[in-house]
């Protein structure tokens, strides 16, 4: 399973990645984690929890687009996300509303298992996303 984080990005840092190829996109998500803190203040990691999370998000916006939504930046064995930043508000918003008892159900009935690891990890995720859109930034999800 690939390890999933998450960077709020700058207008400049989104203009800079969209106008990649998708060779230079996955070297980004190779090494944004080695970057110095300052490129990419606002990050969360979330290991490989971000696969089950996701499944129990569901598939309808606005949050469909906290791990897997918005738009393709590469293919092959890199996962590599968009998410504008009117998106990531959209996102944060959405991610406030998650009644966590709700997603704990989900998570029993569409992953199984013990669902506090991904709770915690839930819980960066929507922090995350809450800076994200304080500070109305785009947002890169890489998996790597």
């Amino acid at each position: 399973m690939l390890d999933g984080a998450l960077y709020a990005i700058t207008d400049a840092q989104e203009r800079w990645l969209l106008a990649l190829d998708a060779a230079e996109v996955r070297h980004f998500a190779e090494t944004a984690d080695d970057a110095p803190p300052h490129l990419y203040p606002v990050t969360a990691g979330v290991g490989t929890a971000w696969a089950p999370i996701q499944r129990c998000l569901g598939e309808e916006y606005p949050l469909s687009h906290a791990l897997l939504g918005g738009r393709a930046l590469c293919d092959g064995e890199a996962v590599v996300r968009h998410v504008t930043a009117a998106q990531a508000q959209a996102v944060a918003l959405a991610l406030r509303q998650v009644d966590e008892q709700w997603l704990r159900h989900r998570y029993e009935h569409r992953v199984g298992g013990d669902p506090d690891p991904a709770m915690a990890v839930f819980r960066r995720l929507r922090d995350f996303y809450a800076a994200a859109a304080k500070a109305a930034r785009a947002v890169i999800f890489t998996a790597v």
